[in-house]
């Protein structure tokens, strides 16, 4: 698309995935499908029945198969003769990404596979939002400063858009946890880690699609927004943000789907917690290496360079 080519007249994609990112790519960048290219998948997914357009596709027969390999295996390990290869018949599934008709879409499956794109089913997530949070764990993971995590976290939350997000820490948050040396976090016991701070500080607040200022407040009235009048009821979902008993604070969703989610979102919180941990981590050990750096070039009685430290010191003025 990018380069100008001209698009081919049909994409056969390996599986509905493929199929499903490809058409919101292209509708995305103004191309009609199936009107300048058509689409297929493979797999006939929940999903690619729920898309718009609706994913032309192939069903695999995914019970038959697992209930034929038990059988090969039974009879494998019980020294009886196997066929070398055995092939299932596959149906073609008509849908709208390929500019059929829905109606042409076989009649023996409707009782389960054909549901109203409207309905909701709880247990797939929607693709996008999935996609979102392996991009987001992929970039924290990448993040070797506090500030690289923050504006990971930035971009997903933009993305997901939430009606209001907050994330909210102890005061000194990024002194205490990055800043601080090994040997005072390491000495501080099981109740200093998870206590929290009499003022509470606002890292990051995301409101009526913007990113916003917002001040310190007290601790024990668990978030000031909660007292804001309003004209309609809102939820809010707090969630603690934590590495084991290390506690960094706690984030709160209001009137979002996603902390509903339930596994993607316990999974989300896991990760963020992790990687704020991994960071801590860095931040301690590049300070270690630097304190062992210092006692290296200077002498501990005076602090004068020692001779390690000239040598040093007049390689980089030469």
């Amino acid at each position: 698309m990018h380069r100008g080519n001209p698009l081919p007249e049909a994409i056969v994609c390996a599986n509905d995935t493929m199929a499903i990112t490809l058409c919101d790519i292209m509708m995305r960048n103004g191309y009609r499908v199936p009107g300048d290219v058509m689409i297929s998948g493979y797999d006939w997914s929940v999903e690619g029945r729920k898309h718009t357009p609706s994913i032309t596709t192939v069903r695999s027969r995914f019970k038959e198969i697992g209930s034929i390999a038990c059988r090969v295996l039974d009879e494998k390990t019980s020294g009886r003769e196997v066929e070398d290869r055995i092939l299932l018949p596959d149906e073609l599934v008509l849908g709208e990404s390929c500019g059929c008709k829905a109606a042409q879409i076989y009649p023996d499956y409707s009782h389960a596979a054909y549901l109203p794109k409207t309905e909701k089913l709880s247990e797939v997530y929607p693709r996008e939002l999935m996609h979102h949070v392996i991009m987001l764990e992929k970039h924290i993971n990448e993040s070797n400063q506090f500030d690289e995590w923050r504006n990971s976290l930035k971009i997903f939350i933009q993305q997901i858009n939430p009606e209001e997000f907050y994330f909210c820490t102890n005061r000194n948050f990024v002194r205490d946890v990055f800043e601080k040396g090994a040997m005072a976090q390491e000495e501080m016991d099981m109740e200093e880690q998870l206590a929290y701070s009499e003022q509470a500080s606002v890292a990051l607040a995301f409101k009526n699609g913007e990113f916003v200022e917002k001040n310190d407040f007290e601790s024990r009235y668990a978030f000031d927004e909660l007292f804001a009048e309003s004209e309609e009821p809102k939820l809010y979902i707090f969630s603690p943000m934590h590495y084991l008993e290390r506690n960094f604070g706690y984030v709160i969703f209001v009137n979002s789907d996603f902390p509903m989610s339930n596994v993607l979102y316990v999974n989300w919180l896991i990760v963020m917690g992790n990687s704020i941990e991994n960071i801590r981590r860095q931040s301690m050990l590049r300070k270690a290496m630097e304190r062992l750096d210092d006692m290296y070039i200077h002498d501990s009685l005076t602090g004068a360079y020692n001779r390690f430290g000239m040598e040093r010191f007049y390689a980089e003025v030469k």
